[in-house]
């Protein structure tokens, strides 16, 4: 059980930087998409497009902090 919870440690920056992106980007379109295919062009599908858009600021800001902390890792 330490183990586990040791490596979901290890692993958190790598899923909140592209696994919880990805995700979010996947179920906006999804229900967004739906939407349009059901009711057409409606208010209904604001709330995947703001999924969509929310997941491309959590993958911006991901990369930002990469590319800011490179050197930092660097050996």
């Amino acid at each position: 059980m330490v183990g586990f919870v040791i490596g979901l440690i290890r692993i958190g920056p790598f899923l909140i930087t592209h696994i919880v992106p990805f995700l979010l980007i996947c179920m906006g379109l999804g229900s967004a998409g739906w939407v349009v295919v059901t009711y057409g062009i409606s208010p209904k599908a604001v709330p995947g497009v703001v999924l969509v858009g929310l997941g491309l600021a959590i993958a911006h800001l991901g990369a930002w902090w990469r590319r800011r902390h490179a050197g930092a890792t660097a050996a």
